[in-house]
Formats: C-alpha cells, structure tokens, sequence
C-alpha cells in the first residue's frame, strides 16, 4: 500500500479506515500524533469487538488511546517509517502491531496502524 492511490482505493473497500473522520478518534489520534492516522480492518474490527464483550467500562478512545500511547514509549523501529510495538489487543490479549507512514497525495505524511503481521 505503498500509493496514495491504493490506499484511496483502500479506504473506498473499506480495508482501510480513516480515524480522523470518526469522533472520538480524531481527539486521540491528535494527542498523539500531529498526522493523520488510519487503521486496517482488522484493528478497527477488534476494537469493536472489544467494546462489544466489554462491561462497558472501556470506551473505543479509550483503547485507541492505549494503543497509540504504547507506539510512542514501546516501539523499536525497523526502518525509518516503521515503528512495532507491543501492547494488549483490543481484545486483551498481548499483540504486536506496528505503525507506517507513507506519503499522502500532497506530500503530507499519512500514518496507517495494523497488526504487525499485516501486510501493507
């Protein structure tokens, strides 16, 4: 996924989610980076997941927040663009994920959170 064109037609799929056009993800996207932020599948369908099964003291920021928190302080970085980490999946169980940023379709950076294994 490295164009901006496939993540556009990515995001069309719905492969793709963009967290900055979900309330209250754009907050904690923003408190933690000044990018914009889009997540696989994948995680956002574990996120769901996990406020589905939880006792509804956990809100979807909240995890988000604690993904994201984990990518700063716990993360090693393979490559210039890549940071993985691990931290407990929405679900509650440890997981790696990792973090990329590409370039958007104006040179911004476009960051993109997916389990470590995913490919992108």
């Amino acid at each position: 996924m490295k164009t901006s064109a496939s993540r556009t037609q990515a995001l069309a799929d719905g492969t793709l989610i963009d967290l900055m056009d979900i309330d209250p993800f754009v907050v904690v996207c923003r408190r933690h980076y000044p990018h914009p932020i889009m997540c696989t599948e994948a995680v956002y369908d574990a996120m769901q997941d996990a406020i589905k099964q939880s006792d509804s003291t956990r809100l979807p920021d909240d995890l988000l927040d604690d993904i994201l928190n984990q990518s700063r302080v716990n993360g090693s970085m393979p490559d210039p663009s890549t940071v993985i980490f691990r931290t407990f999946s929405p679900v509650g169980e440890l997981q790696d994920f990792k973090l990329c940023v590409f370039t958007g379709e104006n040179g911004e950076p476009v960051i993109i959170l997916a389990g470590a294994e995913e490919e992108l």
